[in-house]
């Protein structure tokens, strides 16, 4: 899947979870706007018309009331008697055409009659007996709301409710009075509430039992929440007077509805009754849906409409970013450094303009890195020749100065044994004064011998002396020429290190990008890509660095090899040179005292006694040659140990040469790998 596919698939999937949120919050938040706008009405409407109920209960319980604190009064004045209380109670039926019946139980006058209308005329019965009303109200001490009951009126089976007085004197239960009052008003009322299309209304009894309904077979009956699963708390909640909502099955409707109810309270009667709405669900949200189908095509329209523009932007930007990983990718990636973007991109004003300006900006300056590291890879080729070719030369040189101090130390063991001849002659020269003669001419024989082999010996020193100095001088020059290579070593050990300074930079340069892109979203993935991509060439840098870096150490590691083995060899040749004129200066003075001995043996002929002296003389003399030959020999033994030892040195030289090198050749094989300008 290529980088354009990704993007777009990307943003359509972050677009598609944005409106799917989006649209889902609306939809919730819409759904609950609805419900709870359904619930303040259903609420609202309950309430209108359980005020409306309870103000007509309120009516009657104002008639009962009024006509019980008449009588008190009355009684407490002892001014009460039938007609006075027939006469009020009448007067109230006459004028509230609601009023079915009036009851009066007055205990102290043995006063038990009920009025009652009857079509146009209003009827006094009497009765012996307490009625159960009467008891109820003594028993309560307070008004009282009874359940509904029904009457047939004319023929008509009617439904009416009991409010009760009670009658007190000084506060003591003197009777009651009761008010029948007819609910086929409220029936009326309770007709024309509509909620929506279907929604209605209900009233019920304090026990729960419904009053009026549009369904009238549910009249009489326990309304059908109080029988269902939560029915004992439902009618706990009616009977208290609690006001509250549900959401509930509706045995009528045969579906999920609203429902709520309202309590009314009349007079201080603790039985209060309720007034209950009923909602469909589906008609209480059915606008909301309606609304949800809108939002959702609105949705649809602007999530395709999003989804165009984010296309066409993707498409733009995945482009340019194609175009920038196209050139790192074809270009730098495989070394040619020379390829430049064409004008128009990089003189654009965005980021890809300023992006396209710093890639060819490292391109330069990884040209001149590179040239630079070029130059000094060829240099250090050359130089690491001319030290190969200086390491053979004084390979070479060792081995003649090897050969020279051998010579002379055959040379200095032959003069010890001939001085020790001498040695041996002057002794007997010395007992025996008359043999001098004879040993005389074979003495001055071999003192011509030792002074020809002195004479030899020193021109042999003569030789190691000037082979040494210019070993000496040839030591100098390596020495100058290995500080030489050190100095290039450590320029293009300063240079390594500006080109890792730069891979920092665009390193950083990277790390900036992919943050910006990460700052652009969804949106600057496909320029993370590109920011990568420049990480990679920094950290290629970095390690191509990295290389250079352990290949300096190593010919640094080279470079000081030689340089100590350089200076150990030129002290070296040094030490040789000074003991080389040591015994020049010791074979002259041999040649010296051998040519004094011939002088002396030539003057043997003069007295014994002359002679004699002269014998002892020579061995002394003798015997100092013969100490200094061995000291002689010993120098040599040490020449020969120094020069083999630098014969080693040469050899290291010579190695460490060879790899300075390959190890050229090889930086040099690396940087070559790198198309550049100039």
């Amino acid at each position: 899947m290529n980088l354009k596919t990704k993007l777009i698939s990307w943003i359509i999937l972050s677009v598609s979870v944005v409106f799917v949120s989006i649209f889902a919050f609306v939809f919730l938040n819409v759904e609950n706007y609805f419900r709870d706008l359904s619930v303040k009405y259903s609420e609202s409407v309950s309430a209108q018309y359980a005020n409306q109920v309870e103000m007509y209960l309120e009516s009657s319980m104002d008639a009962a009331g009024f006509l019980s604190e008449s009588f008190s009064g009355f009684l407490k004045e002892n001014d009460m008697d039938r007609d006075t209380a027939e006469a009020l109670a009448r007067g109230i039926l006459e004028n509230n055409p609601n009023f079915y019946g009036i009851g009066i139980y007055l205990e102290d006058k043995n006063l038990n009659i009920f009025l009652n209308r009857t079509n146009s005329s209003i009827n006094v019965e009497e009765f012996n007996s307490v009625q159960d009303w009467c008891e109820q109200c003594e028993d309560a001490n307070k008004e009282i709301l009874t359940e509904p009951f029904t009457k047939n009126v004319g023929g008509n089976e009617l439904t009416f409710v009991s409010t009760i007085s009670p009658i007190k004197v000084n506060g003591r239960f003197a009777g009651a009075v009761k008010v029948d009052l007819n609910l086929e008003p409220l029936k009326e009322i309770n007709n024309q509430v509509r909620i929506f299309d279907t929604g209605f209304g209900r009233l019920m009894s304090n026990q729960g039992i419904v009053v009026f309904h549009p369904d009238e077979s549910r009249v009489g009956d326990l309304f059908g929440d109080a029988v269902g699963p939560n029915g004992e708390e439902i009618l706990r909640k009616v009977q208290d007077g609690e006001f509250f909502s549900e959401m509930a099955y509706s045995i009528s409707l045969e579906e999920y509805t609203f429902k709520s109810y309202h309590p009314i309270f009349v007079g201080e009667s603790d039985t209060p009754w309720s007034y209950g709405t009923v909602i469909r669900e589906e008609e209480m949200l059915g606008n909301m849906k309606e609304l949800q189908n809108i939002i959702l095509i609105l949705a649809i329209l602007g999530f395709i409409f999003m989804s165009i523009i984010l296309y066409l932007i993707t498409s733009n930007l995945v482009k340019n970013i194609t175009k920038v990983k196209d050139h790192l990718e074809n270009n730098v990636a495989k070394g040619d450094l020379t390829v430049e973007f064409d004008d128009k991109f990089k003189e654009r004003k965005d980021e890809f303009g300023k992006l396209a300006r710093t890639v060819e900006l490292i391109q330069k300056n990884l040209s001149l890195i590179i040239n630079d590291v070029k130059g000094i890879s060829q240099t250090t080729n050359e130089d690491s020749e001319v030290l190969s070719e200086m390491s053979e030369e004084s390979s070479k040189m060792s081995g003649e100065l090897l050969e020279y101090t051998s010579s002379i130390k055959e040379k200095a063991y032959n003069a010890r044994l001939a001085m020790e001849e001498i040695n041996k002659s002057v002794g007997e020269v010395a007992n025996s004064a008359l043999s001098i003669a004879d040993y005389t001419q074979n003495l001055f024989e071999k003192a011509n011998d030792v002074k020809n082999s002195t004479d030899n010996g020193n021109k042999s020193v003569s030789e190691i002396v000037s082979t040494t100095k210019n070993a000496k001088a040839q030591s100098k020059e390596t020495i100058k020429i290995v500080t030489e290579v050190k100095e290039k070593s450590d320029k293009i050990g300063q240079i390594v290190e500006e080109i890792d300074a730069i891979a920092e930079q665009t390193n950083l340069l990277a790390l900036n990008a992919a943050i910006e892109a990460a700052r652009a979203g969804e949106a600057g993935k496909g320029f993370a890509v590109v920011a990568e991509e420049i990480r990679k060439l920094a950290e290629e840098s970095s390690s191509t660095t990295t290389n250079i870096e352990s290949i300096l150490k190593e010919i640094k590691q080279g470079i000081e090899k030689i340089n100590n083995s350089t200076n150990e060899s030129y002290d070296t040749v040094e030490k040789i040179a000074n003991k080389s004129e040591i015994i020049s200066k010791e074979f002259t003075e041999i040649y010296n005292q051998v040519d004094e001995i011939n002088s002396m043996i030539n003057n043997l002929t003069a007295t014994s006694q002359e002679q004699s002296a002269a014998a002892q003389e020579i061995s002394a003399t003798v015997d100092n040659v013969s100490e200094e030959i061995k000291t002689i020999s010993d120098d040599i033994e040490q020449i020969n140990n120094l020069t083999n030892d630098q014969t080693e040195q040469s050899k290291i030289l010579k190695e460490t040469a060879e790899k300075l090198k390959n190890i050229s050749a090889k930086l040099n094989e690396e940087v070559n790998r790198i198309k550049t300008n100039g």
